[in-house]
């Protein structure tokens, strides 16, 4: 029997100076064992903002979707932070 991770670990943190936004990134494990990416955007200033959780079926590569997440970050302007 596998063991399963629980919890949220942060893989990327984005901002956007000039339009004071944030752009958050967090790999986690469902119930049933999928990895799912939790994505998390807002204004730093004000409670505005969303999240978005993409379940990762087996044939996803956790690392590709990081590093597409990182390229669309940057293309609209946000700098790393973590």
């Amino acid at each position: 029997m596998n063991q399963i991770e629980y919890g949220c670990k942060q893989v990327g943190e984005w901002i956007n100076v000039e339009k004071k936004r944030y752009y958050k990134l967090f790999l986690s494990c469902d119930l049933f064992g999928h990895k799912t990416l939790i994505r998390a955007w807002g204004g730093i200033n004000n409670k505005i903002g969303g999240t978005l959780i993409q379940v990762l079926t087996e044939e996803s590569n956790v690392e590709d979707m990081i590093k597409m997440v990182e390229r669309e970050r940057r293309w609209k302007g946000y700098a790393l932070v973590s």
